[in-house]
């Protein structure tokens, strides 16, 4: 269904005549380019100058000296907070009389779990009272004295990050 459609032959001579035009090099006359060459001069130089201004040397050392004096005293602070991070965690926390060091546990008092002083201050809780299994205490670094039965009630510290801090068992007559 499609029609070829049939060219009439081109006149010899136009087409000689193209493939001349086509094969010669352009070239703009003498005063033609000396005309776009005097255009891009004079737009070159009409446009506005900007001379970058340099800063006096004694900006530049009054800047070096705040820069200095900033790190110094980050330097100076950041110690403190370190040594404070682990007093601030226990500050939140009852003292637990001993018995994290003894590894028994006492009824009244917080045990805080190991890699706690590692996170970040507490600076929220919940307390998260659920029944733990007699058999994981020792992981938490609690001896279970007189343990009856297979779990026990604790109550758990939960910081704001949702990572629990210390552990305390609780009596239950």
């Amino acid at each position: 269904m499609s029609e070829r459609v049939e060219r009439e032959p081109m006149d010899p001579e136009l087409a000689a005549a193209l493939r001349e035009l086509a094969n010669a090099p352009v070239r703009p006359s003498p005063a033609t380019e000396a005309r776009v060459l005097a255009e891009f001069d004079r737009a070159w130089n009409e446009r506005p100058r900007v001379v970058p201004r340099r800063l006096p040397p004694v900006w530049i050392a009054v800047a070096a000296s705040l820069v200095a004096a900033i790190g110094f005293a980050l330097l100076a602070l950041l110690p403190a907070k370190a040594g404070s991070h682990g007093t601030r965690l226990n500050s939140w926390l009852p003292p637990s009389g001993g018995s994290s060091a003894s590894g028994t546990a006492s009824p009244g008092g917080f045990i805080t779990l190991p890699g706690a002083v590692a996170l970040p201050p507490l600076e929220s809780g919940q307390l998260v009272r659920t029944d733990l299994p007699v058999s994981m205490l020792p992981s938490l670094g609690i001896t279970p004295v007189g343990a009856q039965g297979r779990t026990v009630t604790a109550d758990i510290l939960v910081g704001q990050d949702g990572v629990a801090r210390a552990v305390r068992l609780v009596n239950q007559p």
